[in-house]
Formats: C-alpha cells, sequence, structure tokens
C-alpha cells in the first residue's frame, strides 16, 4: 500500500546528486523541509500524518475495525496510537491527551478541509463492502472506476472514499490492469 498526500500547494523540485537515484521528486514546498532529494524508481517516499482526532475510540474503531489497521504501539496518557496497515502508517492523536499540541490556530470540524489521503490497496471490492455493511454514513463517495493521465498514459482505478469521525477524508484505489 501507498500514501500520497493531495495538496494544493505550489510545488518544487528537490534534486540531489547521487548515482543511485534515478527519478526526480516533485513535492510542496513546505515538504522541502524534510530531506527527500530523488529516491530510486521503486522506492516510496515515507510521510507518516498524524491527525488530532476529538475521540480517540472512536477513531480507532474506525481505522482498525472498519479499515482494518492494526495498532503498532499506544500511549494511553496522551491519547496516541501508531497505526499500520500493509505498509502505510497513521498516527493519531486525541485533543484531550496529556501530550503537546502542535496547533496554529482553531481546529474547527470538518479536520482535514483541504487535504485527503490516497492508500493503493488490493482487495477493494472486499473493503467497500465491509464500509457500506458496517458504516455507510462514512462514504464519502461511493465505489466508482475512474481513468487518470499519468505522464503519457491513462491509468484506470477503482476508488471510493470515507471520511473519518472527524472529517478526514481517505480515499482508497486499485489500479485496474
Amino acid at each position: 500500500m501507498r500514501l500520497i498526500l493531495i495538496s494544493n500547494a505550489p510545488w518544487q523540485t528537490f534534486e540531489e546528486n547521487h548515482p543511485r537515484y534515478s527519478a526526480l521528486v516533485r513535492v510542496p514546498f513546505w515538504l522541502g523541509l524534510i530531506q527527500l532529494g530523488r529516491v530510486e524508481e521503486t522506492e516510496s517516499v515515507r510521510v507518516v500524518p498524524e491527525l488530532y482526532c476529538t475521540n480517540i475510540k472512536d477513531n480507532i474503531d474506525f481505522f482498525v475495525g472498519l479499515l482494518g489497521f492494526s495498532i503498532k504501539y499506544a500511549r494511553e496518557s496522551e491519547e496516541f496510537v501508531y497505526l499500520t496497515r500493509d505498509g502505510v502508517d497513521l498516527m493519531l492523536e486525541g485533543l484531550s491527551g496529556d501530550s503537546r499540541k502542535w496547533l496554529i490556530g482553531d481546529l474547527e470540524r470538518p479536520f482535514g478541509r483541504g487535504v485527503n489521503f490516497q492508500w493503493d490497496v488490493s482487495g477493494i471490492s472486499e473493503l467497500y463492502s465491509k464500509v457500506r455493511s458496517l458504516s455507510p454514513g462514512s462514504i464519502y463517495l461511493p465505489l466508482e472506476t475512474k481513468s487518470y493521465a499519468v505522464n503519457e498514459r491513462h491509468i484506470e482505478q477503482r476508488q471510493f472514499i470515507v471520511q473519518s469521525p472527524d472529517g478526514y477524508l481517505f480515499r482508497f484505489c486499485e489500479e485496474l490492469l
């Protein structure tokens, strides 16, 4: 599974001279604070988002019980949990937990306005059926087949979007071959 962070930020190209790299990384300028440079075509850029939650239990139920993530570790006093699913990680932190908060403004629901998180998965039909059965109200965009231009070719994928209890959008995709 691969995580792609979608943003409307201006893009920059980062280059690094290294003989084993073969592809440029283009990232929003604010990600330039992270050492990215170039990556091999077979590597993925590793980003682990940390999302604030109003109710950590509801979010654990959503991500673990519904979407199939597992808990890698947790810090109960901080209302913090580190989740993983097929190589993609996600951190959740409750707003009332005993930890530092890195907030630059007031949080208003829905959280995550202007961003959606995309996960490439296999078995999208089974995942969608589970979501539709157990949490139909969380479906933001029903399962669809969509074609996208990728460089000089087009790819076709099946995708759907769910909305977390705090309003974050998660798009699950499976490329059709």
